[in-house]
C-alpha cells in the first residue's frame, strides 16, 4: 500500500515537472514577448520567493490565484477571462494594431510635408531675351 502511494507520488511529481518544463519552453519560445517579459513571466510563475507557517514555499502566481480565489468578484472575472479566451487573445492583438496604427498616422499626420513629391521646375526658354552673359 505504501509503494503504491510512493509511486503515484513520484509519478505525480515527473508529469508536474514535465508540465513545468515545457510551460517554461513555450514562454521563451514565443516570438510575441520581448526578453525582459519572458523573464518576467518566468518569474512570476516560477519564483518561489513566499512562504507560510509550515515551510511550503509559493509563487507570485500562486499568490495572486489564491487571491482570485478568494474574492468572488475577481474569481467572476477570472471565468469570464477564461469563458472568451480565444476571442480575449484576439481583442488584444486587435488592440496592438490599433494602437500602433494611430500612432503611425499622428506620427505622419505632424509632418505637413509627408507624401509630398517634389517637382524639378520646369525651364522655358523666353523669346526676345538677350544671350546670357558668358565668361571666358
Amino acid at each position: 500500500m505504501i509503494q503504491e502511494q510512493e509511486a503515484i507520488a513520484q509519478d505525480r511529481k515527473l508529469k508536474a515537472d514535465s508540465f513545468n518544463k515545457a510551460v517554461r519552453d513555450s514562454i521563451y519560445r514565443d516570438t510575441t514577448l520581448a526578453d525582459r517579459e519572458k523573464k518576467e513571466l518566468d518569474k512570476f510563475i516560477y519564483d518561489y520567493k513566499y512562504q507560510d507557517k509550515q515551510g511550503n514555499r509559493y509563487s507570485e502566481f500562486m499568490v495572486k490565484m489564491n487571491e482570485i480565489n478568494q474574492n468572488p468578484l475577481k474569481y467572476q472575472k477570472f471565468l469570464k477571462m477564461i469563458n472568451n479566451f480565444d476571442s480575449y487573445e484576439d481583442k488584444k492583438v486587435a488592440e496592438k494594431t490599433e494602437a500602433k496604427k494611430t500612432f503611425n498616422f499622428l506620427k505622419e499626420g505632424s509632418n505637413p510635408l509627408a507624401g509630398a513629391q517634389s517637382k524639378d521646375p520646369v525651364k522655358q526658354k523666353s523669346s526676345g531675351s538677350p544671350p546670357a552673359f558668358k565668361f571666358k
